[in-house]
């Protein structure tokens, strides 16, 4: 297994702001548990420099019940600690050889402007360019271009091209994905949004057709409920358009139930027969908290036309020791629309609430098997005080481990705009997406991704603050 290296990103000078210190990872550990016996899979240590950013990670991998170099990463920064320069090496024939490295540009207000890949050429012993990300912002340092490179032996050839439009209030209303093709910018997809109360309230996704022009594929209406505080998506109904009779034709639908504080208890979906005109149950996920508002409980439901009626999926059950969650269960159906067992983690923390130690299980029954866990170290290190600034402040992703779709719970509210990426432990991005839904009703689909560990980053674009979630994919 790979490792995320964490990169840690300030926008003003540290050497002016006040210090403290915080807990900083120094060192993780991952076993598996086989043939009744833990054996170890991979473990790193990190280092940092005199910012509190992370500049050194040494990874290994267990290997016969021994440890043995795996890779290593260095990263620099400019004065104003920025990330500059990425570099990683992996342990080969006993030595170290280069493989890959970053370099990265910014703007005057510490925006990424450009991002470098390039690739070690072993036969030249240097370093050739193979990728280039190139990244264009408004007054108010809101994404409005991005351009995408890759090298071809002598020069940058554009790939693929981005542009985004805001309104007045700074609210992104147009998204239009290109890629370059026999010269020319060819349309791949047009996404436009609307706003009611802040919230999307209606974005419609277009294509190109046979001539090259934009045409309407499908769109969400959500209605929005203005008078909550924050304001909240009440229903969602999805539809295509049929272009033959210029209508829109009914697909799903998504009805949200919330608490009058506003917490979510209750998502509904019904799909749309047009050949009948008849609703029909999909699924059906309720929620439930416990009196600080931390949720406890998920229970997923499917329809079935047979008994027409709901039958249990997945349940998973949260509890929490001084507000950190320590221990969730999760359930599938037993057969007779009951619950049984399936899996278990318990979480372990140091007094600064830094995790330490979780454990994975396979909960039958009668009996609980290990399936892996993971050690975490730590070391109290200087840091600048924005650099320990968290997005949020009470935020948890879940379910974790993921069962194919993650969501976050939370009651604050971000920037209209907010960057949502998936890295994989060697902190490559394997999926990112700009989104204005608010965190309650966003549905991040991991399905498409092996099983492992990653991490969930979510950036607000206005402000450039960041936060990463860890979390599994079964």
């Amino acid at each position: 297994m790979k490792y995320f290296l964490l990169l840690v990103s300030s926008f003003i000078s540290l050497s002016s702001i006040a210090q403290q210190t915080v807990d900083r990872k120094i060192g993780q550990r991952h076993d598996e548990y086989i043939n009744g016996a833990w054996v170890g899979q991979d473990s790193a240590r990190f280092l940092y420099n005199a910012f509190g950013n992370e500049n050194r990670v040494f990874g290994k991998q267990g290997q016969m019940g021994s440890w043995i170099n795996h890779f290593q990463t260095s990263t620099t920064y400019d004065a104003n600690q920025n990330i500059r320069t990425t570099e990683r090496e992996n342990w080969t024939n006993g030595s170290w050889q280069k493989l890959t490295k970053y370099l990265y540009q910014y703007n005057s207000a510490g925006k990424r402007t450009e991002i470098i890949y390039q690739i070690w050429n072993t036969t030249s012993n240097s370093w050739r360019n193979n990728g280039r990300i190139v990244n264009a912002y408004n007054s108010n340092q809101s994404l409005t271009k991005r351009e995408t490179y890759n090298w071809n032996g002598s020069a940058w050839q554009v790939s693929t091209k981005q542009d985004l439009t805001y309104s007045s209030s700074n609210e992104l209303i147009r998204h239009d994905f290109y890629i370059f093709s026999n010269g020319v910018f060819e349309k791949q997809e047009r996404r436009d949004y609307q706003y009611s109360f802040g919230l999307v309230s209606n974005y419609t996704r277009y294509l190109p057709n046979g001539l090259g022009d934009w045409f309407i594929k499908s769109r969400e209406l959500s209605l929005i409920n203005g008078s909550a505080n924050p304001p909240y998506n009440t229903l969602k109904r999805i539809q295509t358009r049929d272009t033959l009779n210029s209508i829109w034709v009914d697909s799903l639908r998504i009805a949200y139930s919330h608490s009058t504080s506003g917490l979510l208890l209750q998502t509904e979906s019904d799909k749309y027969n047009p050949s009948n005109s008849i609703w029909t149950s999909l699924s059906r996920s309720q929620f439930d908290y416990n009196p600080s508002d931390q949720l406890i409980e998920e229970k997923n439901e499917t329809y079935q036309s047979s008994s027409s009626s709901f039958q249990n999926s997945t349940r998973r059950v949260l509890t929490y020791s001084n507000n950190l969650v320590d221990k969730t269960i999760n359930y599938i159906n037993d057969g007779n629309n009951g619950w049984k067992t399936s899996t278990s983690s318990d979480f372990t923390y140091n007094n600064n609430d830094s995790l330490i130690y979780q454990l994975n299980q396979n909960v039958t029954t009668s009996t609980a098997v290990p399936t892996n866990q993971y050690f975490y170290h730590y070391q109290e290190v200087p840091v600048g005080l924005r650099d320990n600034f968290k997005l949020l402040t009470k935020a948890i992703l879940y379910p974790n481990p993921s069962d194919g779709i993650l969501r976050i719970q939370t009651d604050e509210k971000l920037d209209r705009e907010l960057q949502i990426s998936i890295y994989n432990l060697e902190g490559k991005i394997l999926w990112s997406q700009i989104t204005t839904k608010p965190l309650h009703d966003l549905r991040i689909n991991t399905s498409d991704l092996t099983s492992g560990s990653y991490f969930l980053e979510l950036q607000e674009i206005s402000s450039g603050n960041k936060q990463q979630f860890q979390f599994v994919n079964q």
